[in-house]
């Protein structure tokens, strides 16, 4: 396990809850920046295709691909989820809202490297541990993409493990709802796609 899984925080914040996380990643603050920006590079470790143009005010679209495909196909459209681009200050910060909740992307120059700070906010804090779970996926595959090696398949087992770690640490209230079961028939090595349940 990555020394950084299973760091992310939960907190109140104005009645929203905040879940927070910190990654070194050994790259500049430009591919960092292309990485959580590009559409190439989002469909290699991100859940969905976020369709839309990078600049304030413009609206998105966040399409997470059906069973059996991934985000890299362009014509795999399965749930789609809307938000809206509120920042963009390349190549520090970006900030946009999906549905209803809002991530921020936080970028600082550090020797040798970048400092990404990312935070998520939304309203059920019983979502807690799930989505701190989804996203320790969704950074070990940023990871691996940035640094060339093969990005892991999204697996149950992993995330249920994931989950348990969390759910610990924030207790019952942050944790009420639960990993959604495995489909009937599916291995432990499910696809990455999935991972539209647990963000």
């Amino acid at each position: 396990m990555n020394e950084s899984e299973g760091s992310g925080t939960l907190e109140e914040r104005g009645g929203r809850y905040v879940l927070r996380f910190e990654r070194f990643l050994g790259h500049s603050r430009e591919r960092v920046w292309r990485a959580i920006t590009s559409e190439d590079d989002l469909s290699a470790w991100f859940p969905a295709r976020m369709v839309g143009e990078r600049e304030v005010g413009a609206a998105l679209r966040f399409v997470f691909a059906e069973p059996g495909r991934t985000p890299a196909d362009s014509d795999a459209e399965g749930l789609v989820m809307t938000g809206e681009i509120l920042v963009c200050d390349p190549p520090g910060v970006l900030e946009y809202r999906l549905d209803d909740d809002v991530l921020r992307w936080e970028l600082e120059e550090r020797p040798g490297g970048t400092l990404l700070t990312f935070t998520h906010t939304f309203d059920d804090q019983g979502r807690g541990a799930l989505y701190a779970a989804g996203w320790d996926h969704c950074f070990a595959s940023l990871e691996a993409h940035l640094g060339g090696s093969p990005v892991e398949p999204f697996r149950w087992d992993r995330h249920n493990d994931r989950f348990a770690r969390y759910a610990r640490r924030f207790g019952p209230e942050g944790a009420v709802h639960r990993s959604p079961p495995e489909p009937a028939g599916e291995s432990a090595s499910g696809s990455r796609e999935s991972t539209e349940d647990i963000l």
